[in-house]
C-alpha cells in the first residue's frame, strides 16, 4: 500500500477514535450504518456491466442535495478516462452528454434520487477480477469537488434489442 494511503487510513482511525471518546459508541454505529446505506443507495444493484466497446453503470444521486457541476472526471482502476470517452444520461431513451460537455456554463445537473447512467468507453475490462471506479465531479459551489469512489467486478453487457438507446 502506498505511503499516502497508510496516512490516510490512519487520519480516518484517529478521527473515528476521538468521534467514539466525544460522543459515544452508538454515534460510531449510527455514522457506519449511514455510510453503508449511502454506499448501497448510490451504486445501482445491476453494478458494472462491460462489452466490447467498454463498461457502463448507474449511480443514483443520494438525497442529500441538488447538484449542479461544472467538471465531470472519471477515473478507472486509477487511470483517467479521457472525457470524450466519458458519456452520461439520465434515462433510457435521452441523449447522451460526454464529460468534455460539462462546463460552468453548461452544468450537468443532478437531483437528490435521480439515477444517472454512465458510459466509458475504449477502457480495458479485466476479465474476472474486480474494477475500481472514481467519480469526481467539480461543484459549482461547495465543496469545490464532490467524488463517490466503489468497486465491483465487470458483468457482461446484455446483447440484442434491449441494448437499444
Amino acid at each position: 500500500m502506498a505511503r499516502g494511503a497508510w496516512s490516510g487510513l490512519l487520519s480516518l482511525l484517529r478521527e473515528g477514535y476521538r468521534i467514539e471518546r466525544e460522543f459515544g459508541l452508538a454515534t460510531m454505529e449510527s455514522l457506519a450504518e449511514i455510510g453503508e446505506l449511502l454506499e448501497q443507495s448510490v451504486v445501482d444493484s445491476a453494478g458494472i456491466r462491460c462489452g466490447a466497446t467498454g463498461a457502463e453503470f448507474e449511480f443514483h444521486n443520494p438525497p442529500l442535495r441538488d447538484g449542479a457541476f461544472g467538471g465531470a472526471t472519471v477515473r478507472w482502476n486509477g487511470a483517467l478516462v479521457p472525457p470524450e470517452r466519458v458519456r452520461f444520461r439520465p434515462g433510457e431513451g435521452t441523449r447522451w452528454r460526454t464529460g468534455g460537455d460539462v462546463t460552468p456554463q453548461s452544468p450537468l445537473i443532478w437531483r437528490p434520487g435521480e439515477a444517472m447512467q454512465w458510459a466509458l468507453d475504449g477502457v480495458e475490462v479485466p476479465v474476472g477480477r474486480p474494477v475500481r471506479i472514481r467519480l469526481e465531479l467539480a461543484s459549482v459551489a461547495i465543496p469545490p469537488t464532490v467524488w463517490v469512489e466503489f468497486e465491483g467486478i465487470p458483468r457482461p453487457l446484455p446483447v440484442g434489442p434491449e441494448r437499444s438507446g
